[in-house]
């Protein structure tokens, strides 16, 4: 996505750099299975906002795990440009917390 492009699709776009991520996993007190919560953290515009992914490590190859330590995951590289179209998202402590989003582009 350039700085000019236009977005044919109605939505929030957001144009940021990828400052942090980490990983934890817990097991769900519903069925007992792993899920791995993975929080990215990004900065726009002067302020900070945190994208939160819940995934099964089942489901993902790239989620390695010893135990119940997350050793790798997907993540995005610091301190590099990326732009997404945010789904869902709520503001939290005057933080925007977003919990579904596409990326449109990462370096």
């Amino acid at each position: 996505m350039k700085e000019n492009e236009i977005m044919n699709e109605e939505g929030l776009y957001l144009r940021g750099t990828v400052i942090n991520a980490n990983a934890k996993a817990f097991k769900n007190k519903d069925d007992g299975s792993v899920t791995v919560m993975i929080t990215h953290e990004i900065a726009y515009g002067g302020d900070l906002l945190s994208w939160t992914q819940y995934i099964k490590p089942h489901e993902n190859e790239a989620i390695k795990m010893a135990g119940m330590d997350v050793l790798d995951f997907p993540k995005y590289e610091k301190y590099k440009p990326i732009s997404l179209k945010i789904l869902r998202s709520k503001l939290y402590n005057g933080r925007l917390s977003v919990t579904s989003a596409q990326v449109l582009e990462a370096a």
